[in-house]
């Protein structure tokens, strides 16, 4: 359970905010966006229109206000799951193409420090994290793979 409602249903913002701002920026940034707020306005100004042309059953202003309402929050999380998707996948294409073109660089004659470097940097412009939290991470990769090595050797 994500805990984005209480137990009526109703949205709980600091929540929501709190879990979106913990992804990295290159990905929050795209869910945040003008394209998302566009999708769910299309959405709802489409089936808005629908229930207030529909003969059958006819639908009080209330009624629709209301079913616009609950609309409005199924959009809400159909697109911002759509673009947290599509971002996830935009940021993976990133990552795998600056891995390959630092790894191109091995080619290129750069020593074990100057892609080191290269890596760390590519990163840090990529994720938004620190310089400090990105050698942690790489580090702790190092770690894991020599241990995976032992284990398996």
């Amino acid at each position: 359970e994500l805990g984005w409602t209480d137990g009526e249903g109703n949205l709980n913002q600091t929540a929501i905010v709190a879990d979106f701002s913990s992804l990295l920026p290159a990905v929050s940034s795209e869910i945040n966006g003008n394209s998302t707020v566009e999708c769910i306005e299309e959405k709802v100004s489409y089936i808005e229109d629908k229930l207030r042309r529909c003969t059958r059953p006819e639908y009080t202003d209330e009624q629709i206000e209301t079913l616009v309402e609950l609309y409005t929050l199924i959009f809400t999380t159909d697109c911002t799951v759509r673009a947290l998707l599509e971002a996830c996948k935009d940021f993976s294409k990133e990552v795998i193409n600056m891995i390959i073109e630092v790894l191109g660089s091995l080619g290129s004659g750069a020593n074990l420090e100057e892609l080191l470097a290269n890596l760390v940097t590519e990163l840090v412009e990529l994720t938004g994290l620190s310089e400090e939290a990105i050698l942690e991470l790489l580090t702790s990769i190092g770690t894991i793979l020599t241990a995976l090595g032992s284990s398996s050797g």
